[in-house]
């Protein structure tokens, strides 16, 4: 006879489990993403080359555009493995793919005008990822090194360390940038681009939210209907004794048990 001690237990050994299912989910929608990053540089870089001729290697975005496809394939026949093998690493998973992608977008931005670069506001988009999938202090330290790549990307700029000298986009000088057509429309579509990529992610976050809660909610009135409908008179008790939840049919017979 399975007792009430029994049943917290066979739940509290069920949670792992289904957090590795959401996290496994949540990289898969991550790779899924991917591939529209990898499309988004190589039409950037073609635009930048053949429309608006400002970048100044135009070789380095496309090598980017080609390792960030290989890491993803990687990464896709890696997941299909962790979900048919469990393994602890997944989070750690998690987090070196986050990690190289800020790696990637930072030589993106770095032959790309670098500190000058409009499109720096991309960086926000992974905080928001690693929030969403990893844990507090791992997220916090996706932070860091956020913040550490942009600082030597300004240091190495600024006092032009060799192939961290700056990468200037061929544009008029700094200081009449915001004269320049070109600049302000690049401007304008990484604002943009922000925006719209930012309220996509939070309501991807917000609709998972939700459907977990629609999805709790079945489960608890499917959960009442059984009890309901049992027989015998049910009572659940914690660990100190107080009473958690008691049916109408124990109400009823109690006394009598």
């Amino acid at each position: 006879m399975m007792t009430t001690k029994d049943t917290f237990k066979s739940d509290s050994e069920k949670l792992p489990e289904l957090r590795r299912t959401v996290l496994i989910e949540q990289i898969k929608w991550l790779i899924r993403m991917r591939w529209f990053a990898v499309a988004g540089i190589v039409v950037s870089g073609l635009v930048c080359t053949y429309i608006f001729p400002v970048l100044p290697e135009v070789n380095t975005i496309h090598r980017c555009a080609l390792f960030l496809l290989l890491f993803n394939v990687a990464y896709l026949v890696i997941s299909f493995r962790c979900e048919s093998e469990p393994t602890a690493f997944d989070i750690v998973f998690a987090l070196v793919q986050i990690e190289v992608d800020l790696v990637i977008l930072t030589i993106l931005i770095h032959f790309s005008g670098g500190v000058t670069n409009p499109f720096t506001f991309f960086y926000v988009f992974h905080i928001i990822i690693a929030t969403i999938i990893l844990p507090k202090k791992l997220s916090i330290l996706v932070g860091i090194t956020t913040i550490s790549m942009f600082g030597i990307i300004a240091i190495g700029e600024l006092n032009e360390w060799g192939f961290l000298r700056h990468y200037p986009i061929r544009l008029s000088p700094v200081n009449n940038l915001w004269k320049n057509p070109t600049y302000m429309f690049g401007m304008f579509v990484a604002f943009s681009s922000t925006v719209i990529l930012t309220h996509y992610l939070t309501r991807t976050v917000v609709a998972r939210m939700a459907s977990k809660e629609i999805e709790a909610s079945r489960n608890k009135d499917l959960l009442e209907a059984i009890i309901t409908a049992m027989g015998e008179g049910l009572l659940f008790i914690n660990n100190d004794g107080q009473v958690q939840y008691c049916s109408a049919r124990y109400l009823l017979f109690g006394e009598f048990i």
